[in-house]
């Protein structure tokens, strides 16, 4: 059986395009999340593509050390319950990371979809960018997004014939899911994000103070944060109450929401990989919050820029963003709609390879 393996918001996005691509060719599979974001998932494919998921409740706080080690029992029980002979997962999410080890340790061909993202730090972004490397070690075939990523593997060793270029399915995620399309003329407005623990862990003082003075400064845009959960219990209140009007703090907003804001936002400023992707589909300038990008894809393109996750940093994206220094066109960079529905042909290939070849997992390994 063909398994889907996730757990977090990117996850339900990009594998759920998947999942509707598989259903659409009658590719048999079973979809099981792991419990590692749940709030998140509201107005996701949590709800609508991959709403049929067995849970395995294995909820996590951050745990990045110690949540792997209670997780792959639980996930290695479930691969042997549904005699999983070929495991999929997305990304470089701790589920994704802990998925991949059980497959191996089962001795299950493993797919990796978005393998070959590379920020060649680390450290930036931790612990990502090890999982990334790690998962590659394990998988047995390959779903590079760009040209950029089938580079990495190739110089990382890895066989041409076990590479797929299928662009990001995060370009059918948005067709799927969100009702949106590039706008010439953008509001006053710049969405605004920062969640990495990174700058959390070491300059998130500094990046705060850059962001009430962006706001002084350029008091005619609107500036949206949607909060995530892990960040909103750092900020101070005394800093909250004391934001200017046009800085609006909110909660985590659902997916067709949040990408309604975007594409008709002056920009996007965050350290989010999937906004800075979703920017460049959509034609909304991006600047990068980090000190290294693991898409250098649209910087390259001219849609996005890095700025350092500084106070420095965040009033330079947002005096960018507002006097338009950023080209505001659409790129096909990360690939097309047609990224999941290549996915899921090949895994329906190789999953129905897999079967044929699979022998009766043992009971322990």
């Amino acid at each position: 059986m063909l398994i889907l393996v996730w757990g977090t918001r990117p996850e339900a996005l990009k594998l759920g395009a998947v999942a509707a691509a598989l259903k659409a060719r009658n590719v048999p599979f079973v979809s099981l999340s792991t419990g590692q974001h749940t709030d998140l998932l509201a107005g996701t494919p949590a709800e609508t593509d991959l709403a049929d998921s067995q849970s395995l409740g294995i909820r996590t706080t951050g745990e990045v050390l110690r949540w792997p080690l209670s997780a792959q029992p639980v996930i290695e029980a479930a691969l042997r319950d549904h005699r999983a002979t070929l495991v999929v997962v997305q990304g470089d999410t701790m589920s994704a990371v802990v998925g991949a080890r059980a497959a191996a340790r089962l001795g299950i061909p493993l797919a990796h979809v978005e393998a070959g993202i590379r920020s060649g730090c680390l450290d930036d972004p931790w612990p990502e960018e090890a999982f990334r490397r790690e998962i590659t070690t394990l998988a047995t075939w390959h779903y590079a997004p760009t040209l950029c990523a089938y580079d990495h593997l190739i110089a990382e060793g890895v066989s041409a014939e076990a590479i797929l270029l299928t662009g990001n399915p995060i370009v059918s995620a948005i067709a799927r899911y969100a009702d949106v399309v590039p706008v010439k003329v953008a509001d006053l407005t710049i969405l605004f994000t920062m969640h990495r623990r990174e700058w959390r862990l070491g300059g998130i003082k500094s990046v705060l103070e850059g962001f009430h003075d962006a706001a002084c400064q350029y008091p005619e845009v609107e500036i949206v944060w949607p909060v995530h959960p892990g960040v909103a219990k750092d900020l101070p209140m005394g800093w909250v109450s004391g934001l200017p009007l046009n800085a609006r703090l909110v909660a985590p907003m659902a997916y067709r929401p949040t990408l309604r804001l975007l594409a008709r936002s002056l920009g996007v400023a965050t350290d989010s990989g999937g906004l800075q992707e979703e920017a460049a589909c959509l034609g909304v300038p991006c600047a990068v919050l980090r000190r290294v990008t693991d898409r250098p894809e649209s910087v390259e393109a001219g849609v996005a820029r890095v700025y350092a996750p500084t106070g420095e940093g965040v009033l330079g994206a947002i005096r960018d963003l507002r006097e338009r220094v950023i080209p505001r066109q659409p790129s096909d960079v990360f690939g097309t709609v047609a990224a999941a529905t290549r996915i899921a042909v090949h895994l329906g290939g190789v999953g129905a390879e897999s079967v044929a070849m699979s022998t009766t997992l043992p009971d322990s390994a």
